[in-house]
């Protein structure tokens, strides 16, 4: 399974997940302050919501 067709069935599965980490890109690429912060924690619930990045 390439990067690619992973991210879009996850897309299909959750939809909050991309919603969530497109802001966070958004706000990483505008400077926005935590930004790096809210990334460390979503890292840390995405097991529990089931999603293995690697």
């Amino acid at each position: 399974m390439t990067i690619e067709t992973e991210r879009n069935s996850q897309a299909q599965a959750n939809p909050v997940f991309m919603t969530a980490k497109t802001a966070i890109c958004l706000m990483a690429a505008a400077n926005i302050p935590d930004a790096s912060t809210i990334v460390r924690c979503l890292e840390l619930e995405l097991p529990l919501l089931g999603y293995n990045p690697r």
